[in-house]
Protein backbone atom coordinates (compact mmCIF):
# COMPACT_ATOMS: atom_id res chain seq x y z
CA UNK A 1 0.00 0.00 0.00
CA UNK A 2 2.85 2.38 0.87
CA UNK A 3 4.41 1.63 -2.51
CA UNK A 4 1.25 2.84 -4.28
CA UNK A 5 1.37 6.14 -2.39
CA UNK A 6 5.03 6.63 -3.34
CA UNK A 7 4.21 6.06 -7.00
CA UNK A 8 1.26 8.49 -6.88
CA UNK A 9 3.35 11.18 -5.17
CA UNK A 10 6.16 10.67 -7.69
CA UNK A 11 3.73 11.04 -10.62
CA UNK A 12 2.24 14.21 -9.12
CA UNK A 13 5.69 15.76 -8.63
CA UNK A 14 6.76 14.90 -12.18
CA UNK A 15 3.49 16.24 -13.61
CA UNK A 16 3.70 19.53 -11.73
CA UNK A 17 7.36 20.29 -12.44
CA UNK A 18 7.53 19.76 -16.19
CA UNK A 19 5.34 21.39 -18.83
CA UNK A 20 3.74 18.84 -21.09
CA UNK A 21 1.72 18.96 -24.27
CA UNK A 22 -1.10 16.46 -24.45
CA UNK A 23 -1.97 14.89 -27.77
CA UNK A 24 -5.73 15.25 -27.43
CA UNK A 25 -6.31 16.13 -31.08
CA UNK A 26 -6.75 12.47 -32.02
CA UNK A 27 -9.88 12.38 -29.77
CA UNK A 28 -11.68 15.08 -31.80
CA UNK A 29 -14.31 12.74 -33.21
CA UNK A 30 -14.79 10.61 -30.09
CA UNK A 31 -17.44 11.17 -27.43
CA UNK A 32 -16.80 8.12 -25.24
CA UNK A 33 -14.27 5.32 -24.78
CA UNK A 34 -15.06 2.38 -22.52
CA UNK A 35 -12.64 -0.32 -21.35
CA UNK A 36 -13.40 -3.49 -19.42
CA UNK A 37 -10.99 -4.40 -16.60
CA UNK A 38 -10.16 -8.07 -16.14
CA UNK A 39 -8.31 -10.00 -13.44
CA UNK A 40 -7.60 -13.70 -13.90
CA UNK A 41 -9.89 -13.69 -16.96
CA UNK A 42 -12.84 -12.36 -14.92
CA UNK A 43 -14.51 -9.01 -15.51
CA UNK A 44 -14.01 -6.90 -12.37
CA UNK A 45 -14.81 -3.37 -13.56
CA UNK A 46 -14.69 -0.60 -16.14
CA UNK A 47 -12.68 2.46 -17.17
CA UNK A 48 -14.75 5.06 -19.01
CA UNK A 49 -13.66 8.28 -20.74
CA UNK A 50 -16.23 10.91 -21.79
CA UNK A 51 -15.31 13.87 -24.01
CA UNK A 52 -17.14 17.21 -23.97
CA UNK A 53 -16.19 20.12 -26.22
CA UNK A 54 -17.03 23.80 -25.73
CA UNK A 55 -15.41 26.56 -27.78
CA UNK A 56 -11.66 25.83 -27.75
CA UNK A 57 -11.79 23.67 -24.62
CA UNK A 58 -11.93 19.89 -24.32
CA UNK A 59 -13.14 18.37 -21.07
CA UNK A 60 -12.21 14.73 -20.47
CA UNK A 61 -14.02 12.92 -17.68
CA UNK A 62 -12.53 9.64 -16.56
CA UNK A 63 -14.05 7.08 -14.23
CA UNK A 64 -12.48 3.84 -13.02
CA UNK A 65 -14.47 1.40 -10.96
CA UNK A 66 -13.56 -2.15 -9.99
CA UNK A 67 -13.90 -4.70 -7.18
CA UNK A 68 -11.77 -7.73 -6.38
CA UNK A 69 -13.76 -10.52 -4.75
CA UNK A 70 -12.78 -13.86 -3.28
CA UNK A 71 -15.50 -16.37 -2.36
CA UNK A 72 -18.14 -13.65 -2.69
CA UNK A 73 -16.36 -11.29 -0.25
CA UNK A 74 -15.09 -7.94 -1.56
CA UNK A 75 -11.37 -7.78 -0.73
CA UNK A 76 -10.55 -4.56 -2.58
CA UNK A 77 -12.72 -1.80 -4.00
CA UNK A 78 -11.38 1.06 -6.13
CA UNK A 79 -13.19 4.06 -7.60
CA UNK A 80 -11.65 7.13 -9.26
CA UNK A 81 -13.45 10.02 -10.91
CA UNK A 82 -11.38 12.68 -12.60
CA UNK A 83 -11.78 15.67 -14.89
CA UNK A 84 -9.15 17.15 -17.19
CA UNK A 85 -9.67 20.38 -19.13
CA UNK A 86 -7.54 21.19 -22.19
CA UNK A 87 -7.34 24.46 -24.11
CA UNK A 88 -5.55 24.46 -27.47
CA UNK A 89 -4.12 21.03 -26.67
CA UNK A 90 -2.64 22.05 -23.29
CA UNK A 91 -3.82 20.84 -19.91
CA UNK A 92 -5.15 23.82 -17.95
CA UNK A 93 -7.10 22.12 -15.16
CA UNK A 94 -7.15 18.74 -13.43
CA UNK A 95 -9.28 17.38 -10.61
CA UNK A 96 -9.54 13.83 -9.30
CA UNK A 97 -11.09 11.99 -6.37
CA UNK A 98 -10.10 8.46 -5.36
CA UNK A 99 -11.85 6.07 -3.02
CA UNK A 100 -10.27 2.72 -2.31
CA UNK A 101 -11.72 0.23 0.14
Amino acid sequence: MFKIYKIIIFLIIITLTFPANAHVQHYEKLNRIEFDIYRNNKLIGKHIFSFNRQNEQLEVQSEINFKIKKLGVVLYKYHVKGTEVYKNGKLIKFNSKTNQN
